[in-house]
């Protein structure tokens, strides 16, 4: 929630012009949106996405592609809470024309962006200083290991939020299950859920916690990692998530590393990372735990060697969290965490995507052009009879030859034109949700 709810004369006058001046590039795209608030104070604007410099503008615009009509007083608690956009319109109080579904993510994004300007996070220089963020993109990101400490009210907007005071605060704000760390692995994979209650026991006992998609209990942090993500210069199409970690006393994790970069805030308590350089692989796609020891088919076709150790490196470096430490840990870093008292952290989670996956999405995009290409590719399976894996052979035998041709004159525009819109996860309802007031608001 907002300290200060901010009202639609802000929103249109001032806040979401400053987002779209920063920002607009993120949301360009073919969309027009008239937005109309009725009753007292109300008005209507033109939010047109389809410029080069997107812009907002008082009246409406005759080739919308949206209407958007509502209360003033239903879009302000929006604004306080961008997580309410979605329940207030399954209930019928707010009312679209056009797409719904090509209109409702970017919207929601939009908002949330906007809100999150309004709040008072500093974006990388903030958890980075006093390093300035040139020195850590050029020394650091996305390769080296960066931590920097002090005060943690230097960390505004994170350390001041009520639902990250403690494991309590959080677990009591929870919606869903949480992650339970196994005493025996230690391996946040093999974490089994638990309903807020039982993982507070659990806690209590010792055992460490991990809350997953921490966006979605505390809208202020998707606006967040919008930001970041614009700031690492990461690509659209990413996986980008805040994860909580709860350790208890004598709890931690056991050594593995990630094919994701993580940014980690030590909220309460104190925690030691052990980091070491990984020898055996550069630049791995997905993640490995000692404690599990299985590799995954493309991490092996990735690795030098056949085996990965069974201990962390001898050349791990010791790294002491308190409150107010930011660790930035990228891919492929050995990790292991410990604890000797509770304390909670909070990690802003990037998957890194490769020149591959840009390319081979391109090239996806190429081929589905063709109807030969978008043919269903029956056989295509270990579990198909001899027969059909034959006839999956011939068809791949006409189709090959061509493939050189039809990616003829890929460019590097064509590949980021082809990545540039991002791939949103669908917006979260709580389980607590009352489902028939949603859909249907007169239901006693």
């Amino acid at each position: 929630m907002l300290a200060s709810p901010m009202d639609s004369n802000d929103f249109f006058s001032a806040s979401l012009p400053a987002t779209l001046a920063a920002d607009g590039g993120a949301f360009r795209g073919e969309a027009c949106w008239v937005i109309r608030l009725s009753g007292e104070g109300g008005g209507e604007w033109t939010v047109d996405l389809r410029a080069v410099q997107p812009s907002v503008r008082a009246g409406a615009a005759t080739d919308a592609t949206h209407t958007i009509e509502l209360e003033r007083s239903t879009f302000e608690a929006v604004l306080s809470d961008p997580k309410q956009l979605f329940p207030l319109y399954f209930k019928q109080q707010i009312r679209v024309s056009g797409d719904v579904q090509r209109l409702a993510a970017p919207l929601a994004n939009l908002i949330e962006r906007v809100v999150a300007r309004a709040q008072p996070f500093g974006g990388l220089q903030m958890l980075v200083a006093p390093t300035p963020v040139e020195k850590f993109l050029r020394d650091h990101w996305p390769e080296r290991p960066f931590v920097s400490h002090g005060d943690p009210a230097r960390l505004r907007g994170i350390t001041d939020l009520p639902q990250l005071r403690d494991a309590h605060a959080l677990l009591a704000a929870w919606e869903g299950t949480v992650g339970v760390f196994r005493k025996t692995s230690a391996d946040e994979f093999d974490a089994p859920k638990v309903p807020p209650d039982v993982a507070g026991q659990l806690f209590d006992k010792g055992f460490a916690l991990v809350f997953g998609m921490v966006e979605d209990v505390i809208p202020e942090l998707r606006g967040y990692l919008a930001r970041l993500q614009a700031e690492l210069a990461l690509p659209a199409r990413i996986d980008a998530r805040c994860l909580a970690y709860a350790t208890a006393a004598s709890s931690g994790a056991s050594p593995h590393f990630d094919a994701n970069a993580n940014i980690v805030i030590q909220l309460t308590g104190e925690k030691v990372w052990h980091v070491a350089p990984n020898h055996h692989v550069e630049r791995p796609t997905s993640r490995y735990s000692m404690s599990s020891g299985a590799i995954s088919q493309s991490l092996r076709r990735q690795m030098k060697g056949d085996a990965f150790p069974t201990q962390l490196p001898a050349d791990a470096e010791a790294i002491h969290l308190r409150p107010g430490s930011v660790l930035v840990l990228p891919r492929a870093w050995w990790h292991t965490t410990s604890a000797d008292q509770p304390s909670l952290s909070l990690n802003f989670t990037f998957s890194q995507p490769t020149w591959a996956e840009q390319v081979s999405h391109a090239v996806l995009m190429r081929l589905l052009d063709d109807p030969a290409w978008r043919a269903l590719a029956t056989g295509a399976s270990s579990a198909a009879s001899p027969e059909w894996q034959e006839e999956a052979k011939r068809t791949l035998a006409q189709l090959l030859p061509g493939l050189a041709e039809r990616l003829s004159g890929l460019s590097p525009d064509e590949v980021l034109a082809a990545v540039a819109m991002p791939t949103k996860r669908a917006p979260a309802i709580s389980p607590k949700q009352d489902w028939l007031k949603m859909f249907l608001p007169e239901s006693k």
